[in-house]
């Protein structure tokens, strides 16, 4: 859960700004190159470089998106929002799909702070079931012997 999370914030943050940059004059082919420089892991760096090589072939970007080793559900939405015929579609699909991404991070963040609470009431449960067990059990084997 914690991998995806963290695959998700890195990817929701490098598609919007690959929505920024294709609305302004930067060269198309660059724009993959720029990202991979920024992105927080290793796997959005590389597939964010084999997208940049891909498009530099001269392969479109749905396909270009699909073939680069992204994770499925970012090549689909990416794919098809780069799919939509012009920039401003395209760019309007890219924030819808950023919007998707976000609630799919918020959803996670919450998750992730349920389970650590859950945790850290077992945890904290088991340490007072721990001190109570060394402080009350030796006087209770006492007073039970004694009997």
């Amino acid at each position: 859960t914690l991998r995806r999370f963290s695959e998700m914030v890195d990817n929701a943050s490098l598609w919007g700004g690959f929505r920024l940059l294709i609305e302004t004059s930067i060269d198309q082919d660059s724009i993959p190159f720029m990202l991979a420089k920024s992105a927080a892991r290793s796997d959005s760096r590389k597939a964010f470089e084999a997208l940049g090589a891909r498009v530099r072939q001269g392969t479109r970007y749905p396909v270009a998106i699909r073939e680069s080793g992204f994770p499925d559900y970012i090549a689909g939405d990416a794919a098809s929002a780069m799919s939509a015929p012009g920039i401003n579609a395209q760019v309007q699909a890219l924030d819808m799909m950023r919007n998707i991404l976000a609630m799919r991070v918020s959803e996670m963040a919450e998750k992730v702070v349920v389970i650590s609470r859950i945790l850290t009431l077992i945890a904290a449960g088991a340490l007072i079931l721990g001190i109570a067990m060394l402080t009350f059990m030796p006087i209770l084997m006492t007073e039970l012997t004694m009997v």
